[in-house]
This record gives structure tokens, C-alpha cells and sequence, in this order.
């Protein structure tokens, strides 16, 4: 199962209760997004990454399925 949010939100902080704000500006709860990712025991493991950002997940779900693709970036994926 592989879940990501598609922005963050803010929910009443510094009085704010959107999402959208430019990126300068934007507190932390709206750039900050939720990257869930569980395997069964016998799947693939995981890199030991720390920052992952939405464009991890294009070559991931690649790698996952073992599908090929001439734009697939084996640095992009987040499994080993």
C-alpha cells in the first residue's frame, strides 16, 4: 500500500485555513506531506530515505511492479 497526500493543509495554525500558500511563505504543515508506504514480509524493503517528495513515486510504483520504461531513474525509487 503506498498512500500520498497531494498538498498539505493548514488547519487553524498562525490562523490560517488553506492550502496554496506560495512556497516562501507556506508554514511548514502545508509543504510537509504524508508518504506511507507498507510491504508485506516477503516484498521488497525499503532505502533508507529520509526526505522523499511526490517524485519518488512514479519510479517507485515502476520498481514495485518491474515494469520498464526508458524514463524509470532507479535513484528516484525508494525501495532496494
Amino acid at each position: 500500500m503506498l498512500f500520498v497526500s497531494d498538498h498539505g493543509e493548514s488547519l487553524g495554525e498562525n490562523n490560517l485555513y488553506m492550502h496554496g500558500i506560495p512556497t516562501g511563505i507556506a508554514p511548514k504543515d502545508q509543504l510537509e506531506i504524508p508518504f506511507i508506504v507498507w510491504v508485506s514480509k516477503n516484498s521488497k524493503t525499503l532505502k533508507d530515505k529520509k526526505l522523499l517528495s511526490q517524485l519518488h513515486v512514479f519510479h517507485s510504483v515502476l520498481d514495485f511492479l518491474g515494469i520498464e520504461s526508458p524514463i524509470y531513474d532507479e535513484d528516484m525509487s525508494i525501495f532496494k
